[in-house]
């Protein structure tokens, strides 16, 4: 059986509404998903957030059961704990784990649509191979599809932008570095966008039932 790891993802994620969030880790889950990934074999328990106050208060959880006081009071819970690693994003993730390429990833999903997936039978044939398997879990509502397979833009091809009706390049669309909850939008400029004072932005966005979905306009100056 190939080695494989899971990975809990914070962001990107979607609220009820379907707008994209970062969402807090909680202790529970922590507990909960190292204990089944000792129990099941997992070699590593991936925790990503892109915050680095939410990844140090994961990594003091594990500390506190891994040397800590936690590990002398109830030391048979070290070594489910001991699995997990904190790490800022998936790109971290797929590096740990020898590279994007050397990886067969698998999301887990509670709802039925017309995306492909893929059966227990096949799974446990592909996972009797040598390569790695990583398997995602979301919180929030949903994971958001990165339909493109290009972890570097984020989840730019569920986002469109105009400027001044002109349509425009989304090269990024996720987290703002160091901050809960806030998503960065890099957006070209087009050589054709009308030069002036209050240019219309519009931004669109899929949710998690690939609906667009408009944000509100603002006016920026373009001269």
């Amino acid at each position: 059986m190939s080695p494989f790891a899971i990975a809990l993802v914070h962001h990107p994620v979607l609220d009820r509404q379907g707008a994209i969030i970062t969402t807090a880790i909680t202790n529970l889950d922590l507990h909960d998903l190292a204990r089944s990934a000792c129990t099941y074999g997992v070699r590593t328990l991936f925790i990503v957030h892109p915050v680095l106050a939410q990844r140090e208060l994961a990594q003091r959880v594990k500390m506190h059961w891994v040397g800590g006081s936690g590990a002398r009071r109830i030391p048979t819970r070290e070594p489910a704990m001991a699995l997990i690693e904190v790490v800022p994003s998936l790109d971290d993730v797929y590096a740990a784990l020898g590279g994007r390429s050397s990886v067969d990833v698998y999301a887990t999903s509670a709802r039925r649509d017309d995306r492909k997936t893929t059966s227990y039978a096949e799974g446990r044939s592909r996972l009797a191979a040598e390569r790695t398997a990583l398997i995602l879990f979301g919180t929030g509502f949903s994971l958001i599809p990165n339909s493109d397979n290009n972890p570097a833009n984020g989840v730019a091809e569920n986002v469109q932008a105009t400027i001044g009706g002109v349509n425009a390049q989304v090269v990024f669309a996720g987290v703002a570095p160091g901050f809960l909850g806030l998503t960065q939008l890099n957006v070209l400029i087009p050589d054709t966008a009308p030069a002036n004072p209050a240019t219309q932005v519009v931004i669109k966005a899929r949710d998690r039932l690939n609906n667009l979905k408009q944000a509100n306009p603002v006016n920026i100056s373009l001269q």
